[in-house]
């Protein structure tokens, strides 16, 4: 019984790999898009962690940003993550989007 569950753990294992490689595919719309660039964000996003509206609902439609980051892995590990995109739009706002969210305005050549 024991030999069996860690089969299936490996198993799981081996479909979560696969699982990242298929997503990983996605990835490539990125390609156009990188750090340094400036986006705006085209679909209404509501956040509650903008420094003036700290707890209250903010929505970044219409802002302008910079891309800082674009997250592929985590402490050297490859993750799929939901929100790749880091946009910061001062100094002490930054948040994490979608790609179908931001709109490139200008690439840094």
């Amino acid at each position: 019984m024991w030999e069996d569950q860690k089969t299936i753990l490996k198993v799981r294992k081996c479909f979560a790999v696969l699982s990242f490689a298929d997503g990983k595919e996605g990835t490539l719309k990125f390609e156009s898009m990188k750090v340094g660039d400036r986006v705006c964000i085209k679909k209404s996003v509501v956040v509650y962690h903008h420094p003036q509206n700290r707890n209250q609902p903010f929505d970044v439609k219409d802002m302008e940003g910079e891309v800082v980051a674009i997250v592929h892995e985590w402490q050297g590990r490859p993750v799929s993550a939901n929100w790749p995109i880091l946009v910061q739009f001062d100094k002490k706002f930054k948040a994490h989007l979608k790609e179908d969210e931001v709109e490139l305005v200008s690439s840094e050549v």
